[in-house]
């Protein structure tokens, strides 16, 4: 069973970063794509509840997730995801 929380995503060949995935389309594009065997990066903003609830259904299809809070406008939010997708403290 997949995992969800601040670690490296690293079980897959195939990892995806969906944006706005909490709600509507990215949430259904982030089910889809670990239904199709890929790990998930799960991005909110401002739907922190509803993002943990997708990170947990990846989970439950056997697939790790990872959550990134931030805004894609913030140039300094988006330079830290690649370090937090490929560190395990989540620093």
């Amino acid at each position: 069973m997949g995992s969800v929380g601040v670690k490296k995503l690293a079980s897959s060949e195939e990892v995806a970063w969906v944006t706005g995935s909490g709600t509507g389309i990215g949430r259904a594009v982030a089910i889809k794509l670990a239904e199709r065997g890929c790990d998930v990066a799960v991005h909110y903003n401002r739907s922190e509840a509803e993002a943990r609830g997708v990170a947990e259904r990846v989970g439950a299809l056997g697939r790790d997730a990872l959550l990134l809070h931030g805004d894609v406008a913030d140039a300094k939010d988006v330079r830290r995801w690649p370090r937090k997708s490929t560190s395990d403290s989540g620093s």
